[in-house]
């Protein structure tokens, strides 16, 4: 996979865990808020309210899917003011969750990737592992 030390894997995904969990708690509010004016749904004001540099949301296709349902809900409900079709307000939340779910499957993807690379690094350890042990018996046995 990466050639990183073990520690600094450690760390970058200690700092990404938290980032993720900065970026929902501000995704949370912006969902929490009806007037569009206060929290407007931009990946901009995501990384004003989380703290976090605007390209750390952008590299999350997981905050885009979501803003585009908070963005959806927001015109529902304009819609739904206006009298609108309950058609069209149902297709729209059907669309932002086939966007949703296909987003989730290719992170479940990237994910299975991720671990498979590990088990065969893990694999790959425990043989280098295993003839280092040889050497050394043979070692001792002289």
């Amino acid at each position: 996979m990466n050639k990183r030390p073990k520690a600094l894997n450690e760390k970058l995904a200690e700092i990404s865990d938290k980032n993720d969990e900065k970026i929902i708690s501000a995704l949370d509010k912006i969902e929490a808020t009806v007037n569009k004016d206060k929290f407007k749904a931009t990946i901009s004001t995501v990384a004003k309210i989380a703290c976090v540099h605007p390209n750390t949301v952008r590299n999350r296709l997981w905050v885009k899917s979501r803003l585009k349902v908070i963005k959806n809900r927001r015109q529902q409900l304009i819609d739904s003011n206006n009298d609108c079709n309950e058609s069209s307000t149902k297709a729209a939340i059907e669309d932002a969750l086939r966007t949703r779910i296909r987003a989730l499957l290719e992170q479940n993807a990237m994910l299975y990737q991720e671990v498979l690379g590990t088990i065969a690094e893990i694999k790959k350890k425990d043989n280098e592992l295993d003839v280092l042990k040889r050497r050394i018996k043979i070692k001792n046995a002289n």
